[in-house]
C-alpha cells in the first residue's frame, strides 16, 4: 500500500492480481481497480511527482502506469480525445465506461466494440453497448437495435461466404437462412453498412460460392450488392451471371457476361476462360441454360 507524495492517491496491491487506485479528494467514491497482472500484486509504489504508479508482481513483472489524473489530463488536454475502449479496458478493468472529458464525445472504438460484439453474434451484448453510448451522448444518430441487427448480420455474411468456400454446404445454408431472417433483402443495407465487409469481396465470394452449390436464388441479393459496390469489376459482374442465368435471367446474364469478356484481356484472364464465357452466351441466346450439374461440378473443382 502506498501514498502518492501529493496526499491525492491511495494505491493497494491486491491476491486477485491488480491494484486499487483510491482518490483521497473524494473519499466515497469507489476505487478504481487497474488490471493487467497475472499473479499477486505485492508491491506498489508513486513516483515523486505522483504520475506514475509502479506495481510489482509474482508474475516477475513490473507495470508502470499512469494515474487515472494523468490520463484525464492527456485525454482532455493534450490529445483532446476521451479513452478509447482498448485503453480504457487496460486502465480501468470492468467499470462501465464513461466520458472522462465531458466536453467531448465518446471514443469511436466503444461504439466499433458493439459492432464487433454483434458481428459475433453477441446480439443482445451488442444492443447494451449500444444504448450505453446513447446514454452516455444522446446526440448520437444511432438506433441500437437495428446497428446491432445490421452488423450481426455483417457477420453471418462473412460466416455464411467462408463456410461455402470451405464446402461445408449445409451450414452455410443455415447460417445464409438466418442472414435472410435479418434481412429478406441484403439490398436493403446501405452502401456504407454493406461496405464494411472489405468493400465487395466478401460479397463476391457469398455469390460465387452460392450459386455453384445450387444456392443462387438465396445470394442473388447478395451479387446485386457486390455490383453496387464495384460496378466496373468484370469479375464480379461474371458471378452476377451466372446466378442470374441460374434464375432465369437469361438476358441479365447476357449482359454481365458479356462485360466480363470485355474486362478480362486487360486483366490477366485466359483465352479458355473468355471463350468459356462466349460459348455460355451462345447458348443462353439460344435459349437454353449452360449451367447444367456437370458445369457446376466442374467449375467448384477449379475453385
Amino acid at each position: 500500500m502506498a501514498f502518492s507524495p501529493d496526499s491525492r492517491w491511495l494505491a493497494s496491491g491486491s491476491a486477485d492480481r491488480t491494484v486499487r487506485l483510491w482518490d483521497m479528494s473524494d473519499p466515497e467514491a469507489e476505487p478504481t481497480i487497474l488490471s493487467g497482472h497475472e499473479a499477486r500484486v505485492w508491491s506498489v509504489a508513486f513516483s515523486p511527482d505522483s504520475r506514475w504508479l509502479a506495481s510489482g508482481s509474482d508474475d516477475r513483472t513490473v507495470r508502470l502506469q499512469f494515474t487515472l489524473k494523468v490520463l484525464t489530463e492527456i485525454g482532455c488536454q493534450k490529445v483532446r480525445r476521451n479513452l478509447s475502449w482498448a485503453e480504457w479496458q487496460r486502465y480501468l478493468g470492468q467499470e462501465a465506461y464513461r466520458r472522462t472529458c465531458p466536453a467531448l464525445p465518446i471514443h469511436p472504438s466503444f461504439i466499433e466494440s458493439g459492432r464487433e460484439l454483434a458481428r459475433a453474434g453477441q446480439v443482445e451484448e451488442a444492443i447494451a453497448r449500444f444504448e450505453a453510448a446513447v446514454a452516455l451522448d444522446p446526440t448520437l444518430d444511432l438506433d441500437p437495435e437495428e446497428e446491432a441487427n445490421q452488423f450481426a448480420l455483417l457477420g453471418l455474411i462473412a460466416q455464411t461466404a467462408n463456410l461455402f468456400s470451405q464446402g461445408d454446404v449445409e451450414t452455410a445454408v443455415v447460417t445464409l437462412k438466418q442472414a435472410h431472417e435479418l434481412a429478406p433483402d441484403f439490398q436493403q443495407l446501405s452502401p456504407d453498412i454493406a461496405a464494411e465487409l472489405n468493400d465487395s469481396s466478401v460479397w463476391n465470394t457469398l455469390c460465387w460460392q452460392g450459386r455453384l452449390w445450387n444456392h443462387a436464388a438465396e445470394v442473388i441479393d447478395a451479387c446485386e450488392v457486390a455490383v453496387q459496390l464495384a460496378p466496373e469489376d468484370g469479375g464480379i459482374r461474371d458471378s452476377r451471371g451466372m446466378a442470374r442465368a441460374l434464375t432465369g435471367d437469361f438476358a441479365g446474364a447476357i449482359a454481365d457476361f458479356q462485360a466480363f469478356v470485355a474486362w478480362a484481356p486487360d486483366h490477366d484472364h485466359s483465352d479458355e476462360v473468355v471463350d468459356r464465357r462466349h460459348s455460355w452466351i451462345e447458348v443462353l441466346n439460344n435459349g437454353g441454360n449452360p449451367f447444367d450439374e456437370d458445369m457446376l461440378e466442374t467449375l467448384r473443382n477449379e475453385s
